[in-house]
């Protein structure tokens, strides 16, 4: 009777065993699947979140540059009504003043060169001057003060200076801004 009983229980342990280890492999296999979903879309937030912190700074940059553009559009609109006169009207003066400028700064001018450029997308033309000039450097500075004090809109790009026998040489290449009322008719 004791032996029935222990092998009994016995079964009943085994049995017990078995329906309990089912238990646990039908668990797992049911629940394991959508712990793996759960964490997979976890980490799909997780990208979307750092995609979205990233295009929302792209966006910000985007805003940034288009108020920046429009700032520009209103300096070159600024420039154009304050400052500047056409290429038509004005590149021929504009090209004897500078010369003029630098003869009476006590300069030599040499044999110059114009290159005109228009500037895109802004309606403004940029005529590019190379001058070659004898003289001293007093000169040069003197030159380079009534160039700033011309109502014309000059900019310096570009300016070397060598020593020779004669004094000094220096060559300047400079930039006249017009108007082009060509573009501006256009648009």
């Amino acid at each position: 009777m004791i032996r029935r009983r222990s092998k009994a229980r016995l079964r009943i342990a085994v049995l017990g065993s078995v329906l309990l280890l089912v238990n646990a492999l039908v668990f797992a296999a049911f629940t394991w699947p959508r712990l793996n979903r759960v964490r997979k879309a976890e980490e799909r937030a997780q990208e979307v979140l750092a995609r979205r912190a990233g295009l929302e700074t792209l966006w910000d940059r985007i805003v940034l540059r288009k108020e920046l553009l429009a700032q520009d559009r209103r300096d070159i609109e600024s420039l154009s009504h304050d400052y500047l006169q056409s290429r038509a009207s004005d590149l021929f003066p504009a090209q004897r003043e500078i010369e003029s400028l630098a003869k009476a700064a006590g300069l030599r001018p040499k044999k110059s060169s114009y290159a005109m450029e228009e500037i895109k997308g802004t309606g403004l033309v940029r005529c590019a001057v190379t001058l070659p000039l004898d003289g001293s450097y007093q000169n040069l500075t003197g030159f380079l003060s009534r160039i700033e004090k011309t109502s014309r809109f000059i900019v310096v790009d570009q300016m070397a200076l060598t020593r020779d026998e004669d004094g000094g040489r220096m060559n300047l290449k400079l930039s006249a801004i017009f108007k082009d009322e060509a573009s501006v008719a256009s648009r």
